[in-house]
């Protein structure tokens, strides 16, 4: 069994390739633990209707490392920090 369970959450904009820099990073220090991606952000808020979906908060009560991207675009030209 890995010993970190990694919630993975890239959101929107930027995050995506700061995420996929991270991973990078992530895989070079051959860490003992397992990625497990899910979704959050503005992408899923026009496709779904709720940006931040009960499926990743579940991701999320279960992992124990999470791993945000920069920012969640609200559609407003703003963002949620992470």
């Amino acid at each position: 069994m890995s010993r970190y369970k990694i919630a993975w959450l890239p959101g929107d904009g930027i995050g995506v390739e700061v995420m996929e820099a991270a991973r990078i990073v992530l895989d070079a220090l051959q860490l003992d633990g397992r990625v497990h991606s899910r979704d959050i952000g503005w992408e899923f808020w026009c496709k779904e209707g709720d940006a931040f979906p009960a499926r990743t908060i579940d991701l999320l009560a279960r992992s124990t490392r999470p791993c945000l991207g920069h920012h969640l675009e609200t559609g407003e030209g703003g963002g949620i920090g992470t």
